[in-house]
């Protein structure tokens, strides 16, 4: 079982996973935008730069991350924190 830290971003993802990606000598190996994803023509356009899932690899460390969307009345801050769990079977 692995255990991932999955960071939340307001819209800033892009830049922060490559800040990382510099700062810790990482490798970005995925990294996919909502202009990326199959229902691309259902989510607004001015939201396509915004990052779906991003995924780096520095020194056996493992971080994932992503932007929030905005909802309905406005940008809603990210909070908290999410672990993603990955089981073999």
């Amino acid at each position: 079982m692995r255990y991932i830290p999955y960071l939340t971003f307001n819209g800033h993802c892009r830049e922060a996973f490559e800040f990382y990606a510099k700062v810790f000598d990482g490798e970005i190996r995925g990294m996919f935008s909502h202009a990326d994803a199959p229902m691309a023509d259902e989510i607004p356009e001015e939201l396509h730069g915004r990052i779906m899932n991003a995924y780096m690899v520095a020194d056996g460390a493992e971080l994932m991350g992503a932007d929030s969307m905005p909802h309905a009345g406005g940008d809603v801050r990210p909070a908290g924190f999410c672990v993603s769990i990955h089981l073999e079977d």
